[in-house]
């Protein structure tokens, strides 16, 4: 029988005689890993199921990720770990006005004082103005919905938008 299927016999048994029983077949494991316990009730038995998986998960896999953190840190990929977190980690800040707006930027304009310098300027006020209103909710839907009706994403990339 593998350990697997001694700890899940440990851990399925419901009686004191069956949890005894499984215990000892996993004895020889249990002294290895320094968890081997007199139990004589059902919640001793899930104190030696804690602490199996303590040792297990903590114990093996602790001093792999303690090289592994130190590595990352002497070559200086922690930095860009975590510079990259929001690629990997969802990002939930709300969207805002000033978001869509920076996204959707103007990059040039007419000449000063034209009347087409005069439209731009009034139609880029009124695209403001209505993105305020969303963002205050005064329209039945959210800046989401209008940066995915634009872009089909509902949150601004990482890197923005080309």
């Amino acid at each position: 029988m593998g350990l697997r299927a001694k700890f899940q016999k440990i851990a399925e048994a419901t009686t004191m005689e069956a949890a005894k029983e499984a215990v000892e077949e996993a004895s020889e494991e249990l002294s290895l890993m320094g968890g081997m316990r007199f139990i004589s009730n059902l919640s001793l038995r899930d104190e030696l199921l804690a602490a199996v998986l303590h040792h297990y998960c903590d114990g093996r896999l602790l001093e792999a990720l303690q090289q592994f953190r130190e590595g990352s840190h002497i070559c200086g990929a922690n930095k860009v770990l975590i510079a990259l977190r929001t690629v990997f980690i969802e990002d939930t800040t709300p969207i805002e006005a000033e978001d869509i707006y920076r996204a959707f930027g103007v990059s040039s304009l007419s000449v000063e004082e034209s009347n087409r310098r005069r439209m731009e300027a009034r139609t880029i006020g009124f695209w403001r103005d209505w993105l305020q209103t969303v963002e205050g909710g005064e329209r039945p839907l959210s800046l989401g919905d209008v940066l995915q009706f634009a872009t089909g994403l509902q949150k601004i990339p990482v890197g923005g938008f080309p």
